[in-house]
């Protein structure tokens, strides 16, 4: 009768895919990772939904090329049903909260319930990994408005709230803890904060004992309880050690039609430019927002505001997308006039992310007619048409 029972509770522990005897309180409910290689029933099922090679067919020299490039995937509920949840999918709600790529080359999500799930570069799911932060009071208090996934190294991964005053440090099989600002001082702007190739949090803040310090890039550590903020750099985080600052040219306090834009590397000064508004009309404001540096580029996108005699709006609003290729910008001189390549962008500021890591930049687009996402290189949704002499942007180097 005993040995009867015993096997009865290993079946049930193996179809329910959790260890015998798991924690309730804290112990995440973890689909194992599959370590490359997926079992044949769940190969064989997403090899007929999928048109893509699965991860388990290449070899091991092209694996380490393969990951470092990503094809289009489409995640739809038909698809990727663990990606969804069944009350979003009716209301059609944003179902992914963030996303980010890892060292290792992989995928992971932010789901609404705080649950992270990670998949290969060909699409292939590797894990759900539900830390049950919602169903946790105190951690559901910790993660209030979750917006951003950070992926760190060793497995490591954060959770931050917009204006947050504290990191969730979580890995694939538990949470790790909790680390906070003396006082809750919500400090960290986590929309533009990132995780750096060596897997360090790269926040921008500002200094908690000053609220009327200026906005830096700091670099948080969540060994402890209370976090602790480091090597303060200029300007917002990008990628690859690079940080940007926009604002008025030296010397004005107001200035619409002219922004300076400067790029540092590694708190370093690197790159500065004017971008200059020539248009006849009246102009309220201009605008540039830099995404990242990535294949010897600078993505940015110009935004203007402008009195249009011909429009019944008040204000009429531009908004173009460009690169500016690096090599150009070091090699001209002082006051020199920078050509920029405008490009035609498959993606809108409201339902896409953006997220970098290394050189490569990654776009996370949401369709809301069909409750869609789909993941790319920022490369393959980008097409460069040209410099456009009709457009009223001019840039020029400041050295």
């Amino acid at each position: 009768m005993k040995r009867r029972v015993a096997i009865w509770m290993i079946l049930l522990a193996l179809l329910a895919r959790v260890p015998i005897g798991a924690a309730e309180d804290l112990q995440p409910a973890v689909t194992a990772p599959y370590a490359g290689t997926m079992p044949v029933r769940y190969a064989n099922r997403l090899q007929k939904k999928l048109p893509i090679p699965l991860c388990g067919t290449e070899t091991a020299e092209t694996a380490e090329t393969e990951k470092q490039s990503l094809s289009p995937i489409i995640f739809s509920a038909a698809h990727y049903p663990e990606l969804f949840l069944e009350e979003d999918r009716l209301q059609y709600r944003k179902t992914v909260q963030d996303f980010a790529v890892t060292p290792d080359g992989t995928i992971v999500f932010l789901q609404s319930t705080g649950a992270i799930l990670e998949y290969d570069f060909f699409g292939n799911r590797i894990g759900v990994y539900d830390l049950k932060i919602r169903s946790n009071l105190k951690l559901m208090t910790y993660m209030g408005d979750a917006l951003r996934l950070l992926a760190g190294r060793d497995g490591r991964f954060y959770i931050l709230g917009r204006y947050s005053a504290k990191v969730i440090t979580v890995t694939r099989d538990t949470v790790v803890g909790v680390s906070a600002f003396p006082n809750r001082v919500r400090a960290i702007d986590a929309n533009v904060s990132v995780c750096d190739t060596d897997g360090n949090i790269r926040a921008y803040m500002f200094d908690p004992t000053n609220r009327n310090s200026s906005w830096r890039c700091y670099r948080l550590d969540t060994t402890a309880p209370e976090l602790t903020y480091t090597d303060p750099r200029p300007g917002r985080p990008l990628n690859d050690g690079y940080t940007y600052e926009a604002h008025f040219p030296d010397g004005t306090t107001f200035d619409a039609r002219n922004r300076q834009v400067t790029l540092y590397k590694d708190g370093v000064e690197a790159f500065s430019f004017l971008v200059s508004n020539t248009r006849a009309e009246k102009v309220r404001e201009t605008m540039p927002f830099v995404y990242g540096v990535f294949d010897g580029k600078v993505l940015l996108r110009i935004t203007e505001g402008y009195e249009d005699p011909s429009s019944v709006a008040e204000c009429t609003e531009n908004t173009i997308y460009a690169t500016i290729d690096l090599e150009e910008l070091s090699s001209l001189e002082n006051g020199a006039e920078c050509a920029y390549t405008v490009c035609d962008a498959l993606w809108n500021g409201e339902n896409t992310q953006i997220r970098c890591y290394g050189d490569k930049a990654y776009c996370l687009r949401r369709n809301t007619r069909d409750n869609t996402y789909t993941l790319a290189e920022v490369a393959d949704t980008i097409t460069e048409i040209g410099p456009r002499e009709d457009l009223p942007y001019r840039i020029t180097i400041l050295k």
